[in-house]
């Protein structure tokens, strides 16, 4: 997903850069650049972000805190039945 967001990102400014060579009128130059900002963010504020976001280090390990979470309840229960 990080080589997707990527990718779009840098779409965006090959689609803005090929409208200057496609065509010589500003209107088109301006709706192509528009696009390919359009494009850009769309890649950055959208598809990085969400892809980043799944191993963000504020969320933590779930899979060890709730390792450590049953070793405790465990341990706890081990040491009432002494």
């Amino acid at each position: 997903m990080k080589l997707v967001g990527a990718a779009v990102a840098a779409l965006g400014w090959v689609l803005t850069l090929t409208g200057i060579h496609l065509t010589a009128s500003t209107g088109g130059r301006i709706i192509f650049a528009l696009l390919g900002i359009g494009v850009s963010l769309v890649g950055v504020i959208y598809i990085l972000p969400a892809a980043f976001n799944k191993n963000a280090f504020w969320k933590g390990n779930s899979a060890a805190t709730e390792r450590a979470s049953i070793a405790a309840a465990a341990k706890t229960t081990m040491e009432h039945s002494r």
